[in-house]
C-alpha cells in the first residue's frame, strides 16, 4: 500500500489481504494512521486486516514513497503531497528480489537496452503448480520515458528440474546477485555453492 495526502491506494492482492474488493482506493490523512482511519470509515474492516495490537501486520508491507513505514516513524509517517504514491511495480510475494541491475552493454539485442535483470533468490510461501515464487532471473523492460514494461522470465531452472525443487530446502541453486561485464555479457551469481554463470549472446 503506498499514497500520498490526498491519495490513491493501490492493494496487491487486495481481496485476500485488505478485505477491500477494489485493487485501487482514495483516501485522505497527513498521517499513515490518519490514512488507515479514513480508509476504515469508508471500508469498515479493513483497519483490523491492516493492523494489530503492536502496529502493522509482519505481512502487510505499507509504503510511503519508496520506504516502508516500519523503517519510518510507522503509523506516525507523515503522507506529503508530491511523493511518489505508486510502486513502479509489485511482484509477488516470497519471491524475494534481493538484486537488480540495468542493462548497459551493447552485447544483447536492443530490446535489453536500459531494462533490468532482477535476482530472485526465491522463497517459501504459497506453493504453486510450478512451485515456490521466485528461483530465476527476472528482465524488467522500460521503455524511453522510463515508464516500465511487462516483466518476464529471463533465466529459470537454477533450483533444479522439478517444481519441487524450488523450495530453500531443495534448490541446488539460488540467484542471489547480478551484474554487466565490460564486455556485454550478464553475470548471475549464486548464494548455495558460490557459483557464478556468465550469460552471453552471440558466442560461439
Amino acid at each position: 500500500m503506498a499514497c500520498s495526502s490526498r491519495c490513491a491506494i493501490r492493494f496487491f492482492k487486495p481481496a485476500k489481504y485488505s478485505g477491500v474488493a477494489a485493487d485501487e482506493v482514495k483516501a485522505s490523512g497527513s498521517t499513515v494512521g490518519e490514512v488507515i482511519e479514513d480508509l476504515e470509515r469508508r471500508h469498515p474492516g479493513v483497519r483490523d486486516r491492516l493492523l494489530d495490537e503492536k502496529g502493522v501486520r509482519r505481512f502487510i508491507n505499507i509504503y510511503v514513497g519508496e520506504e516502508d513505514v516500519r523503517f519510518l516513524d510507522g503509523l506516525k509517517t507523515p503522507v506529503k503531497a508530491g511523493v511518489y504514491d505508486m510502486p513502479v511495480l509489485a511482484f509477488t510475494g516470497h519471491s524475494a528480489p534481493l538484486d537488480m541491475v540495468f542493462y548497459t552493454g551493447t552485447q544483447f539485442p536492443r530490446l535489453y537496452r536500459g531494462g533490468a535483470f532482477i535476482a530472485f533468490h526465491g522463497g517459501q510461501g504459497p506453493e504453486t503448480p510450478k512451485g515456490h515464487n521466485g528461483y530465476n532471473i527476472t528482465f524488467l523492460p522500460f521503455d524511453q520515458y522510463g515508464k516500465a514494461g511487462t516483466p518476464v522470465v529471463f533465466a529459470d531452472g537454477f533450483a533444479g528440474p522439478t517444481p519441487g525443487d524450488r523450495s530453500p530446502a531443495k534448490a541446488k541453486y539460488r540467484p542471489v546477485g547480478t551484474a554487466v561485464g565490460p564486455d556485454g555479457a550478464l553475470y548471475v551469481a549464486d548464494s548455495e555453492k558460490g557459483r557464478i554463470w556468465r550469460i552471453s549472446y552471440g558466442d560461439k
